[in-house]
């Protein structure tokens, strides 16, 4: 690995021994490098599998035609024992018509061992007869453990000795050329098929997956390993291509659809919005309506109680004289009936004010120059009923705050926050109280809303705001009144609102927002770049 990091482009060998194998093998390798990847890519095998590659009939005429007088022959022999090339005998079993297996083997064991140079021995001429002494001739063909010889029998050696050995020599040289030959063009198949490799890579990473590694005759002559990976790479491609289509497709298919459910939610999400709105409206009513009963229903008694004493007194005064303090008395009795029956009738008639002014708010979002604690007053005294019922207390930390903004966003706004602390976080407690403070600086108000209550419940801590997000659904709560508030404060005030636990227990509501709120398209309305003095 060191050498190929190295390197990173050529050819390399190395020995390599698998678990299951006694010695290591020789290999050889080929690789290239791309630099936009920082990749090698790699071919390797074995390098008597580059035996597939060589012409052996060129070897083969080679050999054969290296004789050497009447006993004199060249051969081929690989690490097995088993013969490359050989004029008389094809494997190692035709040896044994001249000498024995052991015989044979110990021949063998001594060629490997010597590989290069001379070696003698004996063999029969023919089958049969008995062994002369032969001498051979070594070269040892390590790109693939062959060793290439030419024997001759002793005796006929002394004559042509120089002829054996330069016939010997050339043989080794010719075959040497020849595999040599054979290498090189391997070398550059396989250089070919790397670098066709590496283009439909670089296509393939560049998003184009129809590009394809070719073969031709050449190609086909590589190492197998080489024509397995391209193959499979043509393979993989061709796969991708097919699965990138599918999932286009099937993505082209699902934005429809999502578009179609996205639209049909949008449209349900306002008809729920829209119907908790008039839910709030006639929860609203329902209470207001019985807080106004009660000063009408004292006012109608105290004008009854009047009436009843005026008739007293008509009848009085038809028959029997009265007497000054008998006159004082009615006049006391009147006055009071009249001043309890105006203070309630006025108690009323500011609850139908306000509640007047809360339902003209809600249904309008114009913006206009209004005070701050002027709505949160309105939408205190018509969430009364629903405050007393919980006998939840309020303090204000109010200035005078001018804005110009949406005074309905705020209405909207603080009912759903005191509606989700009546229905929430005093759903277990009988009493309790709500704060509202806000402070202005250098053109941003802050708004804190707080309470005692329960606090915000962990499960929906970090969905709280989301739509259809509630613990009360059991209730017939629907989730949406807090996601209302969001939206108003994001899109109209153009202001945040984050949610916390309260100190001291309950929740805190924090709401910040330009003292002038920006413009929207939908409004309609005039404004004004200023807030008005005084």
């Amino acid at each position: 690995m060191k050498e190929q990091m190295a390197a990173r482009h050529g050819y390399l060998e190395y020995y390599w021994r698998n678990t299951d194998e006694d010695q290591p093998y020789k290999k050889a390798l080929y690789m290239e490098y791309l630099p936009e990847s920082d990749w090698i890519v790699t071919a390797t095998s074995y390098s008597r599998d580059f035996t597939s590659m060589v012409d052996m009939d060129a070897i083969r005429s080679v050999v054969m035609h290296g004789t050497v007088g009447e006993t004199g022959y060249s051969w081929i022999m690989d690490k097995e024992g088993n013969f490359v090339v050989h004029p008389y005998l094809k494997n190692p079993d035709d040896a044994e018509q001249f000498i024995t297996k052991e015989e044979y083997t110990e021949i063998v064991d001594q060629i490997f061992e010597r590989k290069d140079g001379l070696l003698r021995y004996r063999w029969p001429r023919n089958a049969g007869e008995n062994t002369r002494g032969k001498i051979m001739y070594l070269k040892f063909l390590p790109d693939f453990d062959w060793v290439v010889g030419t024997s001759i029998e002793r005796s006929e050696l002394i004559g042509p000795t120089l002829t054996f050995i330069l016939v010997d020599i050339g043989v080794i040289i010719t075959v040497a050329l020849l595999l040599s030959y054979f290498i090189t063009n391997s070398n550059k198949v396989i250089s070919r098929q790397i670098e066709q490799i590496l283009s439909v890579l670089n296509a393939g990473r560049s998003g184009d997956l129809s590009s394809r590694i070719e073969f031709d005759e050449v190609d086909e002559k590589g190492p197998d390993e080489l024509n397995t990976i391209s193959r499979q790479i043509n393979y993989f491609f061709s796969s991708l291509q097919s699965k990138t289509e599918e999932l286009q497709n099937l993505n082209d298919s699902l934005e429809e659809i999502v578009d179609k459910r996205t639209k049909e939610l949008m449209q349900t999400s306002e008809r729920l919005i829209e119907s908790e709105k008039q839910a709030l409206t006639s929860r609203l009513v329902a209470g207001v309506a019985h807080e106004i009963n009660t000063p009408l229903g004292v006012a109608v008694t105290a004008v009854s109680f009047a009436q009843e004493t005026i008739e007293a007194f008509m009848e009085r005064v038809d028959g029997v004289a009265l007497s000054e303090s008998d006159y004082r008395d009615l006049m006391k009795s009147v006055l009071d009936a009249a001043s309890i029956a105006g203070k309630n009738l006025k108690r009323a008639g500011d609850l139908v004010t306000s509640f007047k002014s809360v339902s003209s708010e809600q249904l309008s979002l114009t913006k206009r120059d209004f005070v701050l604690n002027e709505i949160v007053d309105d939408v205190l005294i018509s969430m009364n009923p629903m405050l007393k019922k919980k006998r939840i207390q309020t303090h204000l930390e109010l200035s005078g705050i001018r804005l110009i903004s949406y005074p309905g966003v705020f209405v909207h706004m603080l009912v759903n926050l005191i509606t989700n602390t009546c229905n929430h976080g005093f759903a277990n407690k009988d009493e309790g109280a709500i704060s509202i403070s806000a402070q202005e600086k250098d053109g941003q108000v802050v708004l804190v809303y707080r309470d005692d209550g329960s606090g915000i419940d962990p499960h929906v801590s970090e969905t709280l705001f989301e739509p259809f997000v509630t613990t009360g659904r059991q209730k017939g709560n629907i989730g949406l009144g807090l996601n209302i508030v969001k939206n108003l404060v994001t899109e109209k005030l153009g202001g945040t609102i984050e949610a916390a636990a309260a100190p001291g227990g309950g929740a805190q509501f924090t709401i910040r927002f330009p003292q002038i709120a920006p413009e929207t398209s939908n409004d309609g309305a005039s404004t004004t770049s200023e807030i008005p003095s005084g």
